[in-house]
């Protein structure tokens, strides 16, 4: 059955880890996914490892001592979140010079032993380690992979909150030693990002000496540093929750989830490949994941640059634009590919429907070889649809798929088949309508007014989340419409599809550690790729008991008046999303006359002498107004 799976021996994708349509912008972003294997090679042995580049030398040859120091470095503070920089700058130290050592001395078997194991052996000789972290004598007497496994299990900890200098404080000390504020960056962000993988930390603190460079330069320090921080940090957060997003995808579902989702990718960015070319490079494509959401970052990263390489000695068969990124450095390679437009879509493709409607020998090949056939057509759909998303295009397929198994039971198939385009064309319409309707209703509202909207809606669907639980996932929804409602058509769906994907992820794994109810949890154990449509029909919350409407529902205080405006905006959220919480069925006018009220007191406290004592007197009367609207 084709359930948005294929077979693992017959369905091989290609994987890319960051969509190009959400990070177009991003300059700093590198070595966090690699577009492609080698596609001449046999299914089964995709990349034939080389085994100096799996070696220590090899490594270190291939990055240069400065990347391999900072790698090391970063794998350290992932491990050993609490230990400061200057104890973890020794054991890099050591591990470089080693690593120097092996360069000279080839015959040292020593040298020969496989990178992970001479990395954890040199975590675990580290002097009375098992005093700070006890759970290391457990993980060190295990032998690998197990040993690894055993780290990755002990390294989500509580850190300290950052102690965030001010701007004069960086700036002096960047000035004085900007290699040591480099590492530092390198240290903090490897520590308390563990989704980002290390290459990608390279690149951002690239960036980030980049910013340091300008803005300690700048006649406004402060402003220059906090846009361009501000900016960056939203990169971290995008690599952060697209890998999460991705994790979930290889820990919750079939692999074969992935599989289809990245092979309708590849075919979108590289369409003048074949079906064959695309569907052998699944396998290492997974286990490249695989690798790097269990925690194996060393061999994450590894599996990462063979993948570059095979990308560029093939160039010719994916795409003539590859050859300009292949000639670029190894770690500026990653990004040129990325950041590519899909290759244009050959004027001479045949219409889809001559061979996947039409022809009378549809169901016999239906029958014989299912998953190829479906696998086929969602790659030549793909191919012809570069304007929708990965998860529109897998659905599509599913609804082709159902259409076959209805079909090809018929005494007549073909008569029975040949609205088939009609209806997977009218499934595209509707996906298309709703996000027009959103995009159109977030023009003309604005950025407030279309947050309320998203709030009445969910505060139906998932009442019991927090308030501040949601405005933040209402905030998010927002930030995604922003953005990719401001694209043209070909990136819309993509942009929108990838963004929503990921803020039902959080929610799903929110619903995993804190019930929230049985529509979401239906939701989120359903389908991978009928998310999205679930949640958009999902009804209010019938089991959901309101608190009552009393004096503790509103808070007002006097500062509220001289507040920064986006706390204003966060309160007028707050005391709207608690209204709501008291009856999640409310009528649209009634919620619009509440609102009203709100701006109301608001206007009228700020505007008297003593706020106050006009929020105090006002409040009784904002409750009753409020009973009055939710009671009849």
């Amino acid at each position: 059955m084709f359930t948005y799976i294929f077979s693992p021996h017959v369905i091989q994708i290609c994987f890319q880890e960051v969509l190009q349509q959400n990070f177009a912008a991003m300059k700093w972003f590198i070595l966090v996914c690699l577009i492609v294997g080698s596609t001449l090679i046999d299914s089964r042995n995709i990349i034939k490892r080389d085994a100096e580049h799996r070696t220590l030398v090899g490594i270190h040859k291939e990055l240069g001592s400065e990347v391999f120091d900072a790698i090391v470095l970063i794998m350290l503070a992932r491990n050993l979140q609490k230990c400061p920089l200057e104890e973890h700058a020794k054991i890099v130290a050591k591990i470089s010079d080693f690593a120097k050592h092996c360069e000279q001395e080839h015959a040292d078997e020593e040298c020969k032993k496989p990178v992970n194991t001479l990395f954890y052996n040199s975590v675990c000789a580290i002097p009375d380690l098992a005093t700070h972290y006890k759970w290391t004598e457990e993980c060190c007497a295990k032998g690998d992979p197990d040993r690894v496994k055993c780290f990755h299990e002990h390294s989500h900890v509580e850190l300290e909150p950052y102690k965030k200098p001010t701007s004069e404080e960086l700036c002096k000390e960047f000035k004085a030693d900007p290699k040591h504020i480099v590492q530092h960056y390198i240290h903090e962000v490897g520590r308390r990002f563990e989704d980002i993988n290390p290459p990608a930390i390279i690149v951002l603190s690239q960036g980030y000496e980049g910013i340091l460079t300008a803005c300690c330069e700048a006649e406004d320090k402060d402003a220059c540093l906090k846009e361009k921080m501000t900016e960056q940090h939203k990169v971290k957060l995008g690599l952060k929750y697209h890998h999460r997003e991705i994790c979930r995808i290889v820990n919750k579902y079939p692999v074969r989830t992935l599989r289809a989702l990245k092979l309708s990718q590849i075919s979108q960015k590289y369409p003048n490949a074949n079906f064959a070319t695309a569907s052998k490079l699944t396998d290492e494509i997974v286990h490249l994941h695989q690798d790097c959401c269990h925690g194996d970052l060393l061999e994450c990263m590894l599996e990462r640059l063979e993948l570059t390489e095979h990308t560029c000695e093939h160039h010719k068969e994916l795409s003539s634009k590859l050859e300009s990124c292949c000639k670029k450095p190894v770690l500026e390679r990653t990004p040129c590919i990325i950041h590519q437009e899909n290759d244009d879509v050959p004027a001479d493709l045949p219409l889809l429907e001559k061979e996947f409607i039409d022809d009378p020998h549809v169901c016999e090949h239906f029958v014989k070889e299912q998953d190829v056939f479906l696998g086929r057509f969602l790659n030549e759909f793909s191919k012809r649809h570069q304007e929708l998303s990965q998860i529109q295009n897998v659905r599509v397929a599913k609804g082709y798929q159902d259409i076959l198994e209805k079909c090809c039971k018929e005494s007549d198939p073909h008569e029975c088949r040949k609205n088939a385009k009609t209806i997977l064309d009218n499934a595209i319409k509707q996906s298309r309508d709703i996000l027009e309707q959103n995009c159109g209703a977030l023009e003309k509202l604005g950025d407030y007014q279309y947050q309320l909207i998203l709030l009445t809606r969910y505060v139906q669907k998932i009442p019991v989340v927090t308030t501040p639980s949601l405005i933040e996932i209402t905030t998010g929804m927002v930030e995604v419409g922003k953005k990719c409602c401001a694209l043209d058509e070909k990136h819309r769906m993509p942009c929108a599809d990838t963004g929503l994907s990921q803020i039902i992820g959080e929610m799903c794994e929110r619903q995993e550690k804190t019930f929230i109810n049985d529509n979401v949890a239906a939701c989120c154990n359903g389908l991978y790729t009928e998310r999205r449509a679930c949640f958009i029909g999902l009804g209010p919350d019938t089991k959901y008991v309101p608190p009552p409407l009393d004096e503790n529902i509103f808070h007002f205080d006097a500062s509220l008046c001289t507040a920064a405006p986006e706390i204003i905006l966060t309160q007028k959220k707050t005391l709207f999303t608690d209204f709501l919480k008291r009856k999640i069925t409310l009528e649209a006018d009634k919620i619009t006359a509440a609102s009203a009220e709100f701006t109301k007191i608001y206007e009228k406290c700020c505007a008297a002498e003593d706020h106050q004592v006009c929020f105090d007197t006002e409040k009784p009367l904002l409750i009753a107004k409020c009973k009055e609207l939710v009671e009849h």
